[in-house]
């Protein structure tokens, strides 16, 4: 996986949020990989699990579920999926928990 520059990643990141629209619907969990934040490129090496409300042409605009809780998360659409039906049941039965925080239980559908 080639790794592109903080500056370009951060170019990447002020340029899609300028222009950003809501996603219709509300928030949506995805699976994704390549993730650019104005810190520089955060992806991933297998797809996992990402929270968006945001969108743009190109990308589709939130944070990583589980993370440093980086926002504002530029993911390009053309490495962004759906979750499986399989992957649903999963994280539906998963749960999240931040430092001391009560745990979280998701719910992706």
């Amino acid at each position: 996986m080639d790794k592109i520059t903080t500056e370009e990643s951060a170019r990447i990141v002020e340029a899609q949020t300028s222009k950003m629209t809501e996603i219709e619907g509300g928030h949506r969990y995805l699976m994704a990989t390549k993730a650019f934040h104005k810190m520089g490129e955060i992806s991933r090496e297998k797809a996992d699990l990402c929270i968006v409300g945001n969108e743009t042409d190109e990308y589709v605009i939130g944070n990583w579920v589980t993370g440093f809780g980086f926002f504002n998360v530029c993911f390009p659409k053309s490495t962004t999926r759906e979750l499986t039906d399989d992957e649903i049941k999963e994280y539906n039965e998963t749960y999240v928990q931040i430092a001391s925080q009560p745990p979280y239980k998701l719910k992706v559908n």
